[in-house]
């Protein structure tokens, strides 16, 4: 995939670590969506097998759902929250 051109959830990858399938995101990796930079702090899959992105953006953390493309932000308690529910927390840095 050409990082100017973005995959067809209009996302494009501006560090594509190798190691990582297409449509899989590294934490730490800068993404663009829909004009927004973010920093992938964390991948998922919720129980509904909606996959999902925690990203930190200008304004704060967000929430961004990968097949849809909404982007929800996200306060600082609900992301702990959320991290914490996936077994996460680690990425928080103190």
């Amino acid at each position: 995939m050409d990082i100017n051109e973005g995959d067809e959830e209009g996302f494009y990858n501006q560090n594509q670590q190798e190691d990582f399938e297409d449509g899989q995101y590294a934490p730490g990796t800068m993404i663009n969506i829909e004009g927004v930079e973010a920093q992938v702090l964390k991948q998922f899959e919720d129980e509904d097998g909606q996959e999902g992105l925690i990203v930190q953006t200008a304004e704060g953390p967000a929430l961004i759902n990968i097949e849809t493309g909404v982007i929800n932000m996200l306060e600082d308690e609900q992301l702990y929250n959320i991290l914490e529910e996936l077994g996460a927390t680690d990425v928080i840095q103190a």
